[in-house]
């Protein structure tokens, strides 16, 4: 990760906070809503020592029970707690650290999640983590803070080009982008940009995930030449402060904080 931008704070235990920052910030977290796809389990169970004797043993036993291998492909498992129960844990730990806190839960490809929450004191942002279908994998986006009375509307836009293969193209990904650009109040980033979800490789991960980073740069200038946006809100991660996800705790920037206030 490219530093001169980022600082990096790791929290081993509770701190006070309060004299260095101003708001919390929790940008990544999934409750019950979110399925969480285990196809990558055989990818990983032959690789490991000792592990994959096992695996083979029992994917054979129950080859010969049941007539066939375990389907992987639609396999997936989900967290256990609700949205309000991620919501209040995650802002009990940032006003503990003395505090204030924006929690925006990002369950994947579903904003349900975040409309039975409830918070006397304040707003709740309405989020998820989308899945983009890009070149030969996939990567995942956190689109925060969408608008209350459309957030609908744009999320299903936004999964209608994940789960529609006709729809995937440059052209359609860069006018998705800036059409998120053009709200102002909604943040875009590109979470964990180096992780190998499809195991094509870190080298080809690096390559696709460039790309995609200057996708989202197109969304940007297409909408600001649209007359929209004064400034660019997507990015990549490494270029946004790293925020807190469940269960570490990192402060955020004011900056930040006033991205995604309601």
């Amino acid at each position: 990760m490219n530093l001169q931008r980022t600082r990096l704070h790791i929290l081993r235990e509770a701190q006070d906070l309060s004299t260095t920052a101003k708001t919390g910030v929790s940008l990544h977290c999934h409750t019950e809503y979110s399925k969480e796809m285990l196809d990558f389990i055989p990818f990983y169970a032959e690789k490991l020592p000792i592990i994959s004797h096992y695996w083979k043993k029992e994917q054979a036993g129950y080859l010969e029970r049941e007539g066939k291998a375990i389907d992987f492909s639609t396999s997936f498992w989900s967290p256990p707690l609700t949205p309000q129960g991620v919501y209040d844990i995650e802002k009990d730990q940032l006003n503990s650290a003395g505090l204030d806190a924006i929690i925006s839960i990002t369950d994947h490809d579903n904003i349900a999640g975040n409309l039975t929450i409830e918070d006397a004191n304040q707003g709740v942002p309405i989020s998820m983590e989308w899945t983009v279908p890009f070149e030969y994998g996939f990567f995942h986006v956190g689109v925060h803070n969408l608008p209350p009375a459309s957030a609908d509307e744009i999320s299903q836009t936004l999964l209608d080009y994940t789960f529609d293969k006709e729809k995937h193209s440059p052209e359609t990904l860069n006018e998705l982008f800036a059409m998120l650009n053009a709200l102002p109040e909604v943040l875009v980033i590109l979470n964990h940009p180096i992780w190998d979800i499809e195991m094509v490789g870190a080298e080809s991960t690096k390559f696709c995930s460039k790309d995609l980073s200057a996708s989202m740069a197109a969304g940007y200038t297409r909408s600001r030449s649209m007359g929209f946006a004064a400034g660019p809100k997507t990015m990549p991660l490494s270029k946004w402060p790293r925020l807190s996800a469940y269960p570490s705790l990192l402060a955020a920037t004011d900056t930040a904080a006033s991205r995604i206030r309601l």
